[in-house]
């Protein structure tokens, strides 16, 4: 599979349009379930994706979803998605990227997982994590060029449906693990605010940071699954349109690539047009204090809370060995005082925000996806974000020598009027 041109694959199973198609009748669930393992079956042997590809159940879930009056069918209706394997599906194992995990089937599904069937979507399996969502990679490759990493840790989710095989994924994020990936592999991407949507049945890292999110081929797709699946106590009733877009340009201390930053003057540009209000701020300062408190909280709460830490040591990877090690390392002041810089830098950038009429716009990644699958990347551009726990979304803002270079949107709220202002500025100009 050779992938290393600018077309968009996912574009040919398109989130929204599918859901649309799926609801009118033009489409049954049965057909949809069929187009996805039939493009499996053409690309998986080079992108690696899946972890567990359950066809049979996928099957059967259709027929008897195609078999519900109209009336009776949720608003995803038969919509094949698939689960990044740290998030529990009743009847198949989560083994979270790790050969030390037991092979025995989860007995019921997260909280996520249970909302999406019952807005009548269809769980086409499980897709490879790193690690137990940390660093160490599993096989999957970037289907837009595959000697290049498709990021982590929700990497089966991203890279699933940049080659089309699925229009959604569930990902999950504790630093990067959406973001990136989204980035990296050129397509949408929704992480919640930390509390929005439980995370039981969620094998994360540490429950101060872990968060759902989705990845998916378009906004207003990824748009229609928040409304179709969120409570309706936490979702805003009427979220206002974003008007003021906050540009920031990130200094020397987080690297980011030349061809990045002026990936973000464009998406800048076009938001002028569009007529907001366009402003940049300086968060470097911050920023560098943010990434420090969320290194330091992700290492205490994993070293004391994460499924990682309840496993022998010999199995896992340096890489994770280390984290927990730093973890059990710190002291509770020391955790104390993290938690307290992500609390006072809240208020001020929530403050910032105002009431829900504005966002921060800023890089995704340092760049483009880096040669190589023995590494997902940096994941410095999220920590700040992911540690004050507000919603982002990821879009690709443009192309560097054939890869995506994707920005983010942050803001307040449940992620919908982001999601909304990502199709607006994504949009050739």
């Amino acid at each position: 599979m050779h992938t290393s041109t600018h077309s968009d694959v996912s574009a040919d199973f398109a989130l929204l349009p599918t859901i649309k198609a799926l609801a009118s009748g033009e489409l049954s669930a049965t057909e949809c379930v069929e187009a996805a393992l039939t493009r499996v079956s053409v690309v998986e042997n080079d992108v690696h994706a899946w972890v567990d590809l359950d066809e049979e159940g996928a099957r059967s879930q259709a027929r008897l979803l195609d078999k519900l009056p109209a009336g009776q069918r949720g608003p995803l209706h038969g919509l094949p998605i698939g689960v990044k394997d740290i998030v529990d599906v009743r009847g198949l194992p989560t083994r979270c990227g790790s050969a030390a995990t037991s092979d025995g089937a989860a007995s019921s599904d997260a909280a996520i997982v249970r909302a999406l069937r019952e807005a009548g979507a269809v769980i086409l399996g499980k897709t490879v994590t790193t690690e137990f969502a940390y660093f160490s990679p599993g096989p999957t490759a970037n289907p837009r060029h595959v000697g290049h990493t498709p990021g982590g840790s929700s990497s089966g989710s991203a890279a699933a449906v940049a080659a089309g095989m699925t229009p959604l994924a569930i990902g999950t994020q504790t630093a990067a693990s959406v973001t990136r990936p989204a980035a990296y592999c050129g397509v949408f991407a929704v992480v919640l605010p930390h509390g929005l949507m439980g995370t039981d049945g969620i094998a994360g890292l540490a429950e101060s940071l872990d968060a759902p999110g989705f990845l998916g081929s378009d906004a207003l797709g990824l748009a229609a699954v928040l409304e179709a699946i969120l409570p309706p106590a936490t979702k805003d009733p009427s979220p206002q349109p974003i008007s003021t877009v906050l540009v920031w340009r990130p200094g020397a201390p987080f690297g980011v690539h030349h061809e990045m930053l002026t990936a973000v003057d464009r998406i800048a540009e076009h938001a002028r047009q569009l007529g907001l209000a366009v402003e940049e701020i300086d968060f470097d300062a911050q920023a560098v204090a943010l990434v420090e408190a969320h290194r330091r909280i992700m290492a205490y709460e994993a070293a004391r809370q994460s499924r990682a830490a309840t496993m022998p040591r010999g199995s896992l990877s340096p890489t994770l060995q280390e984290l927990l090690d730093d973890g059990a390392s710190l002291d509770h002041t020391s955790y104390e005082l993290a938690t307290e810089c992500v609390h006072t830098a809240r208020q001020e950038i929530v403050h910032r925000l105002g009431s829900g009429d504005a966002a921060i716009l800023a890089p995704a990644a340092q760049g483009t996806a880096p040669e190589g699958l023995s590494a997902t990347g940096n994941p410095i551009m999220s920590r700040p974000w992911q540690a004050l726990g507000l919603a982002t979304t990821t879009f690709p803002a443009d192309f560097s020598d054939g890869l995506p270079l994707g920005v983010q949107l942050v803001g307040t709220g449940d992620g919908r009027a982001l999601l909304r202002l990502a199709d607006s500025l994504c949009r050739p100009r």
